[in-house]
Formats: structure tokens, C-alpha cells, sequence
């Protein structure tokens, strides 16, 4: 006799950060549905999962909000002095992803390079090739540079089925 696993969609830069965290529960006995903060309301409608963690708000009767959770944020750049206007500002290509919003919001006119990959993001910032709002507690950006005194917070969403 087998047990079904519990299914969760789940942001992908969301997964990266709680997984390094040891945050998720149970993810021997978990099927993790990866997705962009584009597509997951359309995953949404192509099938049920157990939990839902996301940057997007929803409204499904058939889920109920679980938690709010709020992820630490700051602009990283190989050095200090990086930080000028002329670098590019690397951001998610998905255009619901709450990150590039805030920091396009943040960092105005800048050159966009944009990357489907947030590991490629990563590598970009490393070479110096550009500047990235980035979640604080990553192992991999322990040889980055924080550019902003303060950590800014960003809201995501847990959700369980009904």
C-alpha cells in the first residue's frame, strides 16, 4: 500500500530560497510543481494541488490562505563600486515576478538585462556585469556585495486546499 504524495506548486525562485533555508516540510514525501509567478495561475486550472506557496494573491474557493510570508530583499553587485548608472539592472524575464516590479520601481531608467534563469541571474551579478534585487539569505551570494543599507520585504502567499 502506497501513500500519495502531497503535490505543491511553488514560485521558482520561491523553492530555491526555502529549500536552502530547510524551510519546506517533508520533501522526500512532497511533489514540488515549479513554476513562474506567469504561469501558476495557469497550472492552477490544469490541475489540483495540495499547496500552493506563490508570490501571487489568489482568490479560489477551493484553497484557503494559510500564511503570509515576507522574503528579504537587497540589490547586490560585485563591489561597491558597481553601483553606478551605467550597469544593467538584471531582472526575471516573467513579467509578473514581483522582484523585477520592485526592482524596476526601485532602480528606474536602467538597462534591462533580462534572463529566464535566476542561477543565470546570479552569474551575471558575479562577473560584474550587473546589479540584481536578490533574496538576502542565498549561500550563493555570500561573495556579492550588498548596494542598500536596509533589506526591503516582499510578500508571498501560502495557500492549502479546502
Amino acid at each position: 500500500m502506497t501513500s500519495k504524495k502531497k503535490t505543491v506548486l511553488c514560485s521558482e525562485l520561491l523553492f530555491n530560497v526555502l529549500y536552502e533555508q530547510r524551510v519546506l516540510e517533508d520533501i522526500q514525501a512532497t511533489d514540488f510543481i515549479i513554476a513562474s509567478s506567469n504561469t501558476i495561475n495557469k497550472k492552477l486550472t490544469e490541475d489540483v494541488y495540495d499547496q500552493i506557496i506563490s508570490f501571487n494573491q489568489m482568490e479560489k474557493a477551493e484553497y484557503q490562505l494559510k500564511e503570509v510570508k515576507s522574503l528579504a530583499l537587497n540589490v547586490y553587485g560585485k563591489s561597491k563600486e558597481i553601483y553606478d548608472d551605467d550597469i544593467s539592472l538584471v531582472v526575471n524575464r516573467d513579467q509578473l515576478c514581483p522582484l523585477r516590479h520592485e526592482a524596476r520601481r526601485m532602480l528606474g531608467d536602467r538597462t534591462l538585462f533580462e534572463l529566464d534563469s535566476f542561477e543565470g541571474m546570479i552569474k551575471i551579478v558575479e562577473q560584474g556585469d550587473g546589479i540584481a534585487l536578490l533574496p538576502t539569505n542565498l549561500k550563493s551570494l555570500q561573495t556579492l556585495v550588498k548596494l542598500l543599507e536596509k533589506n526591503i520585504h516582499i510578500n508571498y502567499y501560502v495557500y492549502e486546499r479546502m
